[in-house]
């Protein structure tokens, strides 16, 4: 609901105010923008949708789906372009309905929420938009737009209030901190605008800044505690990965509650699961296509007749994973061949017990073609940290996954400078350079500049300076200052989030462009600015 409501909506509704602007207007009306910034950001959007085009044809995935996601964000840019150079008061009505999409769409997600997304994001609200960080994004957009509406005092003022609640409980229950930050840029810029004079907005920026920054120091170890149970679970219980490597909890091909893992005898691993199906699992590193990885290991059950499954496979990709279940009456040598049908970087074994009991594994071998066989440790650690919470230890893993990501796409920037590595392809990149799997960047900037290049970061940076020179010493109404507060929100939450290709997260955002470079008008000497 939230993509039909927020995109393709508000794109039905430009493309028939489009119509009837054209069978209204005389023949010698051009339909190429007149002003210049419009000219410029029209042509600027073209010029980097053909750069991904091409890239893509040449060196990125055949993914078309990002690409036209794009281009119908630029459709609608360049809709909206020409409907407001001609109905220059559809401004405000536009930016009211980008509004209310995401309000709807918000609501959407607190009232009917989305199994699917819960189970892969947890406790983040995702809903329709697929990822928690989108819909916090989409959020981020709408809340300066809402805001600026609602304070212009008119008869809806309450229901715009009400749409902006529900924007902001739509973020916290998102957990997203690129989107709480997206949002608090794009609601200084909106408050200090509404000020006179320069001075004015630069004291009430900074005071709220500070303020903002306060609260934020204050209460952000609650929110990051809520955010990490949210995101991996909040069992409490101490089922963090071992020191040695052996992890205990649900993981790959086993998805049942964690094990317990001892050591009764030096060399000897026990493995105990009180739930049929629980085990425990070890990282073996990268595991090339092809080659063949076996593993060997003995097992020895506590109770005769025990049944005990052994497997290997990539813990994020799958790549060919092969299990095999014996039951076992004794002293037990197990052998396990297998070959990924992709490169691993996260080779994983996997050791579990379908119907529960106890085993005890020792001398356990890992050879993979053309290396020398290593034994794997079966002597415990202990947990990181003095048995933090998974959660905890997650969490961490997250940030460092995130700044590796930035690392590498910088990397990848600077040595494939002319041309990029090609649309789509970072998380190949990631996935065999990195130690967490095929990752986004998570930065729309960086992603731009690792995967399309020089060109495809330097148009980027054209068209944002494009929309800051169309709004340079414009008359700063009530809809400009929304549009701005928008974009605001929008260019900062770029850094959290590759959202530039999805319509319905990003239409606000691009409306909001359009309109500036379509509607920007030199301020009058002496004019003030009311939002009343």
């Amino acid at each position: 609901m939230a993509s039909l409501t927020v995109g393709r909506f508000y794109l039905v509704l430009v493309a028939a105010g489009l119509l009837l602007d054209g069978v209204a207007a005389s023949g010698s009306r051009s339909w190429w923008p007149r002003r210049r910034s419009a000219q410029a950001l029209a042509a600027g959007l073209i010029a980097e949708g053909a750069v991904i085009t091409v890239n893509q044809a040449l060196l990125g995935q055949n993914t078309a789906g990002a690409l036209a996601g794009y281009l119908e964000l630029v459709c609608v840019a360049l809709a909206t372009i020409v409907v407001l150079e001609r109905r220059p008061e559809l401004a405000m009505t536009l930016l009211m309905f980008a509004g209310a999409g995401v309000v709807i769409g918000c609501l959407d997600a607190l009232v009917t929420g989305d199994s699917l997304a819960a189970a892969r994001d947890g406790l983040r609200l995702s809903s329709s938009y697929g990822n928690p960080n989108f819909l916090g994004f989409a959020a981020s957009l709408g809340l300066p737009i809402v805001l600026v509406v609602a304070r212009r005092r008119g008869r809806a003022w309450p229901a715009w209030a009400a749409g902006a609640a529900v924007i902001l409980a739509t973020l916290w229950l998102t957990y997203s901190r690129g989107a709480a930050i997206g949002a608090a840029a794009g609601v200084v810029v909106a408050l200090a605008l509404s000020r006179p004079t320069v001075r004015g907005r630069l004291v009430l920026a900074g005071g709220i800044t500070a303020a903002l920054a306060l609260v934020a120091v204050i209460g952000y170890p609650l929110y990051e505690n809520l955010r990490s149970h949210a995101d991996f679970g909040a069992h409490g219980t101490p089922v963090a990965p071992d020191r040695s490597g052996w992890d205990p909890k649900a993981n790959g091909l086993f998805t049942r509650q964690p094990s317990h893992l001892s050591n009764p005898a030096p060399g000897e691993l026990e493995m105990t699961t009180r739930v049929p199906g629980s085990g425990a699992s070890f990282p073996l590193g990268f595991a090339a296509r092809g080659l063949r990885a076996q593993i060997a290991l003995t097992a020895t059950p506590v109770l005769p007749g025990s049944v005990i499954a052994v497997g290997m496979e990539d813990n994020l990709r799958g790549n060919g994973p092969v299990a095999g279940h014996r039951l076992i009456v004794q002293r037990t040598r197990l052998r396990l061949s297998w070959r990924p049908s992709a490169d691993s970087p996260e080779a994983r074994l996997y050791v579990w017990l379908p119907v529960g009991g106890t085993v005890t594994l020792s001398q356990i071998r890992y050879h993979e073609s053309g290396m020398a066989p290593r034994a794997l440790p079966t002597q415990l650690l202990g947990q990181f940290n003095g048995g933090r919470s998974l959660a905890s230890i997650n969490e961490s893993r997250y940030i460092a996954s995130r700044e590796d990501a930035a690392s590498l796409a910088l990397n990848l920037f600077v040595h494939h400078l002319p041309f990029g590595i090609g649309w789509q392809e970072f998380p190949t990149y990631s996935a065999r350079r990195l130690t967490f799997g095929a990752l986004a960047t998570h930065d729309e900037y960086t992603r731009y500049a690792a995967e399309l290049g020089l060109p495809g970061i330097v148009l980027l940076i054209a068209i944002m300076v494009v929309v800051l020179m169309a709004s340079r010493g414009i008359a700063l109404t009530d809809t400009r200052i929304a549009a701005l507060a928008c974009l605001a929100a929008g260019a900062v939450g770029l850094v959290f989030a590759n959202a530039l290709e999805v319509p319905q997260v990003a239409l606000p955002m691009l409306l909001s462009a359009a309109l500036l470079c379509a509607t920007g008008e030199p301020a009058q000497p002496g004019r003030t600015v009311s939002l009343s």
